[in-house]
């Protein structure tokens, strides 16, 4: 195998020996290309600054590492956005070929392509990410505008770094503002609320309840107390009246009647004992009898005079007695009205108490509840402002240059050296490309290994081609 092979390279060296133009010729050309190519190739500057940006030391037990990245990607949404790099573009003259021909999103197109972005995060200590380093890099043919460009996004990094951080502050100290005044407002509700139900029912205080639970105890007992008074007034007014009625009955003209009808029926009753119903004194007596039962029947009214309690004392008492009666009795009337309707407000008053009090207990309940997370929401709001303040006044960790870009002296692209040493391994690869290729298309016989499958075992022997020498001068060929 060995011996193979370096037969084959001393037969291809010596093939180059004998045709070395075979080998030149495309060595040449690909130089002749390769220099040119290497003299006209334009190798770009680079130039890079490098960031550091102070995060909140939240533990990543509470928030998630992809808040981190979140956080980041204002640079990718707003400072690397296509309207951004095309402006800068324009401003700084990067493309002046492309000016009037390309299109702005191709612009920022090229423009993203050539930007270097890299973000590295440095965790804390409790595991939390306290920090990321960015790298800004940009790389352009001309050394300055690489600086140029660098410091424009480093300076529109820091300010929307800036902006952002500004107006997230603002936003939550707006929101937690409008929290704290809903939190108030629903607060100074219930305020209200308490102190209009407190001040509609202000007889019907928790703190009264016992006063008029007594007071409703002795309520009912006097109302039972001058229940039983008026009925026992009512009692003797009934009697008194009948005494009354029956006494003027008896000595009015009615009673006098009757009187001298019942005298008249007893003398008949006794008269009959002697005599006849036909008798003269019978006669007169029944006709007198009927005469005073005539003139009864005549009365206009069956009621008595009063004026006949002029005539009997005990009349006259009777009728003092019902007249102080009738008052008392009124007295009494008027007075069960009264505790009955004492009694119904106080046990209206003790149900509204009841219900105040449930309503109260909801209304307390509920201000508890409040007044805490007001508190609480107040002093988040102190800190939102306070941040807020130090975003403003820049006082806050932000965005900070390590290392600001500098101008590149040397092209970023690959050296020209090892540009030079692949184009003389280029070189070489085309005048053994072009050796192979002559090789190949030779249709004379090369060797002996052409004549192996032709000569199927024969024996050929090869003559050298002989000249013989030529005759000195002045000798005769023989």
């Amino acid at each position: 195998m060995i011996e193979m092979l370096w037969r084959t390279a001393l037969y291809y060296l010596g093939l180059a020996l004998r045709h070395p133009w075979h080998v030149a010729a495309p060595a040449l050309l690909v130089l002749g290309i390769g220099v040119y190519a290497i003299s006209n190739i334009t190798r770009p500057f680079y130039s890079e600054a490098l960031l550091v940006m102070e995060f909140q030391q939240i533990p990543s037990s509470l928030v998630s590492p992809t808040v981190t990245n979140d956080r980041l990607r204002f640079i990718d949404q707003r400072v690397l956005s296509r309207s951004n790099l095309a402006a800068l573009a324009e401003r700084l003259q990067l493309y002046p070929e492309l000016a009037t021909t390309a299109e702005p999103a191709a612009i920022a197109g090229r423009m993203r392509n050539q930007i270097t972005l890299r973000t590295t995060f440095n965790e804390g200590s409790d595991g939390s990410t306290g920090s990321a380093s960015v790298l800004l890099g940009f790389e352009h043919p001309i050394a300055g505008k690489t600086v140029a460009v660098v410091d424009e996004l480093v300076r529109m990094v820091i300010e929307e770094n800036r902006r952002l951080r500004t107006q997230r502050a603002s936003e939550t100290t707006e929101f937690l503002q409008r929290e704290v005044e809903d939190l108030a407002a629903r607060l100074s509700m219930r305020d209200t609320e308490r102190a209009t139900i407190v001040d509609a029912n202000r007889d019907a205080q928790p703190s009264r309840l016992p006063a008029m639970l007594i007071e409703l105890q002795a309520r009912e007992e006097e109302l039972v107390v001058v229940q039983q008074a008026l009925r026992a007034s009512e009692e003797e007014l009934e009697l008194l009246d009948a005494q009354l009625r029956v006494g003027l009955e008896e000595h009015g003209p009615a009673g006098q009647l009757r009187s001298q009808i019942a005298e008249v029926e007893i003398e008949i009753a006794d008269k009959r004992l002697v005599y006849t119903d036909q008798h003269p004194q019978m006669r007169l007596l029944r006709q007198k009898a009927i005469d005073l039962a005539a003139g009864y029947d005549a009365l206009p009214t069956k009621a008595p005079s009063i004026a006949a309690i002029s005539f009997a004392p005990e009349l006259a008492l009777l009728s003092e007695r019902l007249s102080q009666a009738r008052p008392r009795r009124e007295g009494l009337a008027e007075r069960r009205l009264q505790l009955d309707g004492r009694i119904v407000t106080l046990k209206q008053t003790i149900a509204r108490v009841a219900d105040m009090e449930e309503r109260l207990a909801a209304i307390d309940t509920e201000r508890e509840a409040l007044q805490p997370a007001l508190n609480e929401m107040k002093g988040r709001l102190a800190t939102a402002l306070m941040g807020e303040r130090l975003e403003r006044n820049d006082a806050a960790l932000h965005v900070e240059l390590l290392e600001p870009p500098l101008l590149p002296r040397s092209p970023s692209g690959p050296r020209r050296l090892l540009l030079f040493a692949a184009l003389a391994i280029a070189c070489a690869g085309a005048g053994l490309g072009g050796l192979l290729a002559f090789d190949v298309a030779d249709r004379r016989i090369r060797g002996a290994f052409d004549l192996q499958e032709a000569l199927a075992g024969q024996t050929l022997v090869m003559v050298p081609s002989w000249r013989p020498p030529r005759p000195a001068a002045g000798t005769r060929a023989g």
